[in-house]
């Protein structure tokens, strides 16, 4: 059967991409080589997960032999199959095909929020057209053509993704008894949403009072895979990669300094999965204080969301200046040692004037904006 028949499928779409909710348009072209018998040849279109990965064990057989046991832990996910005819005879009987060219053109209109189509390490979010043909018999499938499915993810919808947040690191470093001034470092962000081909303005502040030179500040994004089976058991394997990373100079020892960089998302395609079970998509930006020797360097991390629609009206550095106003004297410390600058505090200290009840009942931190977390090491 599948030596009689070439099968080609041709998209209205070039580029076989498609949004959820839209419809799918293919022409379906059929060639005999020979007489062929059947009852129909017809066409579903399917969308559908599938979770895979098989682990090893071994144990002590009869005899004390060594056997080896595979035990496969999947999951499966169908979200629609749809049939469309190419070719029926009017009865439903068997009806002998001529050796030519057929082409039929089919087409279905997909669900709205399907998850977007995905391929990692251990599974799969997959939509494609399978050709079947029917005979007296059996059932062929003779030709399988694979199509992507995006959903569209507004940022708008989650307006809390547009406050700027920021990521603080503190280390104490000491040898023996001799313990030095902390290494402080704080970055700021202008929010926490973005889109492919954004350019992410990102500003820390570093006051590093001990004496371990800081390197460099690496700032990077990471996509965080999690694949869920729940065959045999529940368990779940996790796959990361990292998308996009920049580096910032480092602050010498006994310096506070300020130091700004950009951090580009690439061209990608933003995968939303929110509608899928087996598979789960996180994207973290993170942060690692590089240090000089055998010290330890920090780390820190926040949430973010890669989304389609970027925010309305939304200017990335009118709003880290917004988050920066407040903060610690970011115009005057730059390339300053930290003697100066707590002399420098001190007699503004002098200066001002003590705050007003009033002022101290309404003030609000400016340090942290709506997250905290702790250095690990």
């Amino acid at each position: 059967m599948k030596m009689n028949i070439n099968c080609d499928i041709v998209y209205d779409n070039e580029a076989k991409s498609y949004l959820s909710g839209t419809s799918v348009t293919a022409q379906v072209h059929l060639t005999f080589n020979a007489p062929t018998k059947c009852r129909c040849i017809y066409v579903k279109f399917i969308g559908e997960s599938n979770v895979k990965w098989t682990k090893r064990r071994h144990r002590k057989g009869r005899r004390g032999r060594k056997e080896e046991i595979n035990t496969d832990f999947t999951a499966h996910e169908d979200y629609f199959s749809i049939n469309r005819d190419v070719i029926r005879s009017e009865d439903g009987t068997e009806m002998e095909l001529e050796p030519k060219r057929y082409t039929n053109t089919v087409s279905c209109t997909l669900p709205h929020n399907l998850p977007s189509s995905f391929a990692g390490p251990y599974g799969a979010v997959r939509y494609s057209i399978h050709v079947y043909v029917d005979t007296a018999g059996k059932v062929d499938e003779i030709f399988e053509s694979e199509f992507k499915v995006w959903t569209m993810l507004d940022l708008n919808v989650f307006p809390h993704l547009m406050q700027p947040r920021s990521l603080e690191m503190t280390k104490d470093f000491c040898c023996w008894i001799w313990r030095n001034g902390p290494l402080n470092i704080c970055a700021f962000l202008p929010c926490t949403g973005f889109t492919p081909n954004s350019q992410i303005p990102i500003k820390i502040e570093c006051e590093n009072g001990s004496s371990v030179d800081l390197s460099a500040v690496k700032v990077y994004i990471k996509q965080i895979a999690s694949f869920h089976c729940n065959e045999p058991k529940r368990e779940t394997r996790v796959d990361e990669q990292q998308l996009c990373e920049t580096k910032l100079d480092g602050v010498p020892k006994h310096t506070t300094k300020t130091v700004e960089g950009v951090l580009v998302i690439p061209d990608i395609k933003s995968t939303n999965l929110t509608s899928c079970a087996c598979i789960e998509i996180k994207h973290v930006l993170k942060m690692k204080g590089v240090t000089t020797g055998a010290n330890a360097n920090l780390f820190n991390e926040v949430p973010i969301v890669l989304g389609t629609v970027p925010f309305s009206n939304f200017n990335y550095n009118s709003n880290e200046m917004n988050m920066a106003t407040g903060s610690s004297n970011a115009g005057t410390i730059v390339g300053r040692t930290t003697e100066d600058r707590n002399a420098n505090i001190n007699n503004e200290k002098e200066q001002a004037p003590p705050p007003s009840y009033s002022d101290v009942v309404n003030t609000t931190s400016s340090v942290e904006i709506g997250w905290n977390s702790n250095m690990s090491s």
